[in-house]
């Protein structure tokens, strides 16, 4: 049964510090899928659209991110593409809770990432 986190928050190095690469030979061995399970669950718990490794302080290039139906582990994400156009929203952070700012933001992008079997992504839409 996943559990819980506890959330790392600012100000913490871990949050700045580069992250380091998940080998193809780790991605399925229990321990990172345990804590794809509980990134999952933490981020539901904390009412987040988004978690990232070093945010519950495993220092990994993992991305959590959902649609609020369904969550999406991305393993080694690449930004491929991002579009010249931009848009501005207030957002939050669970590493800074009750902060909510206006961030700019490209209007679309693409990202190149494993899934939880190692595998290459489906894109997203």
């Amino acid at each position: 049964m996943p559990k819980i986190l506890q959330i790392v928050r600012e100000p913490n190095k871990i949050l700045r510090d580069s992250a380091e690469e998940v080998k193809v030979a780790d991605i399925k061995k229990k321990s990172t899928q345990e804590l794809i399970d509980n990134m999952i669950e933490t981020m539901w718990q904390a009412d987040g659209v988004g978690i990232a490794a070093p945010q519950v302080g495993g220092g990994r290039r993992l991305v959590i991110i959902t649609n609020k139906k369904e969550a999406i582990a991305l393993i080694n994400p690449k930004i491929t593409y991002r579009s010249i156009r931009r848009e501005t929203s207030e957002e939050g952070c669970l590493s800074v809770p009750g902060y909510y700012g206006p961030v700019r933001r490209n209007y679309s992008l693409r990202v190149k990432a494993q899934d939880i079997t190692g595998c290459n992504a489906k894109p997203l839409l």
